[in-house]
């Protein structure tokens, strides 16, 4: 990414291709402005923003958990909800996982007592 406008479009690309391990066509940005920078730093962020989440504890029951994004709650294994991909990390899925990938957003995960080890 270049922030202004001294830096060729060429070498821009000779350097993403560079970093990228390919001889031509990898994506590079130019902000040449503030909203410019704005845009391209929450594409490069979006891109690499994970949709697991590791839990302070070792959750041995699920079923009774619940997850939340911005307020709202998910669901359980649902196609836009979320699942435990282990007994400390739940993930994310489909439109909740795309929604997470842009801007701020709160995730918060509750489950019973009896049904955490810490």
């Amino acid at each position: 990414m270049s922030v202004g406008s001294e830096v060729s479009d060429k070498h821009l690309q000779d350097m993403a291709n560079a970093g990228a391990g390919v001889g031509s066509g990898a994506t590079f940005y130019k902000a040449n402005d503030p909203a410019a920078l704005e845009a391209a730093l929450a594409t490069i962020t979006a891109g690499v923003r994970s949709c697991t989440f590791t839990l302070d504890a070792k959750v041995t029951d699920a079923t009774r958990g619940v997850v939340t994004l911005d307020g709202e709650s998910l669901a359980m294994n649902g196609a836009d909800g979320w699942k435990l991909v282990s007994p400390t990390q739940i993930e994310l899925q489909g439109a909740a996982c795309a929604k997470v990938k842009t801007g701020d957003h709160k995730v918060k995960a509750t489950f019973a007592c009896g049904d955490v080890i810490k």
